[in-house]
Parts: C-alpha cells; sequence; structure tokens
C-alpha cells in the first residue's frame, strides 16, 4: 500500500517545520553579540578546499563524505594546466573534447560491463555458485573476477 509512505513523508516533512519554527524562536531569544560571536567561529571569509590544493569559493561550511556515498563519473569542473596570468589566452577546446571523448566512451563501456555483472549476480543467484563459461567466452567464478574478453567484446575489440 502505497498510501502509508504518503503519510510518513508529510510527517517527515511536519517534523522539519516544526523543528525550524522551534530554531527560530531560540534564534530570536539569542543575545545578538552570542549570535555574531557564533558567525565568526563559522569562518565564512575563508575559501572551502574542494581537493588537496584545489581552492574553491568562500561562503559555505564544509562537510566531508565518503566518495561511495553519492558517486560521480563525470567532473563537471574544468582544469587547464599553464599560467594564470590574465594575459594568457584560454587554451583550444578541441584536445579537452578528445580527452573529453576518451572518458565518456570509457564510462559507457564500464556502465555496460557493471549491468552484465550485476545481471549475471541475480541469475547466478537462483542457480548455483560454481565457475563456469558463458555464452561469451570468459571464465566467470564464484569469486566475481571479469575477463578481458568481455570488456573488449563491448568495445569493438579496444579497450
Amino acid at each position: 500500500n502505497c498510501s502509508y509512505m504518503f503519510i510518513y513523508q508529510d510527517m517527515v516533512g511536519f517534523a522539519r517545520l516544526n523543528r525550524a519554527d522551534v530554531i527560530c524562536e531560540t534564534l530570536e531569544k539569542a543575545p545578538e553579540e552570542t549570535w555574531l560571536k557564533f558567525v565568526k567561529t563559522l569562518n565564512l571569509n575563508e575559501p572551502l578546499e574542494f581537493n588537496e590544493g584545489d581552492v574553491g569559493l568562500p561562503g559555505g561550511i564544509q562537510v566531508l563524505e565518503l566518495a561511495g556515498v553519492h558517486p560521480v563519473t563525470e567532473d563537471s569542473i574544468l582544469r587547464f594546466g599553464g599560467s594564470c596570468a590574465l594575459d594568457t589566452p584560454w587554451p583550444e577546446d578541441s584536445a579537452h573534447h578528445e580527452e573529453e571523448d576518451k572518458y565518456t566512451r570509457i564510462q559507457k563501456m564500464l556502465k555496460k560491463v557493471l549491468k552484465r555483472v550485476s545481471k549475471k549476480k541475480i541469475k547466478g543467484r537462483g542457480g548455483g555458485r560454481g565457475g563456469g563459461v558463458d555464452g561469451m567466452g570468459a571464465t566467470n567464478s564464484s569469486s566475481g573476477n571479469i575477463s578481458s574478453a568481455m570488456i573488449s567484446e563491448d568495445s569493438g575489440g579496444s579497450v
């Protein structure tokens, strides 16, 4: 029944609204100098570090999380090597697009392989465990190894 799910979502939403109301009431009662002291401890004027040596924008609070929580296969930040001088022209985009195409091809190939492996694991759970040869000539064993024969067939022979 889906009605429980909708009721639960409403309940969580009302709980968040109630918490926000309590926070706002508490902040109204706090002295201004205490609030300003708290804001100063947040260091909102210091830039955040995205990765080691990769300094970002100021005005935020950095929250670290495990890399596997939200996997990202495409980097949204375009990086260019060389000088940062204002008189230096931007590099040509053609070389960047070629490299981007290579990564896109690899990502698509990886997604296909992962999809096939997950399908085989689901099919293998109903049957038994053990090694054997699949329809493509690749050996699949209970250890979960992927052979290069499966990868090269997806990519048309080139890896």
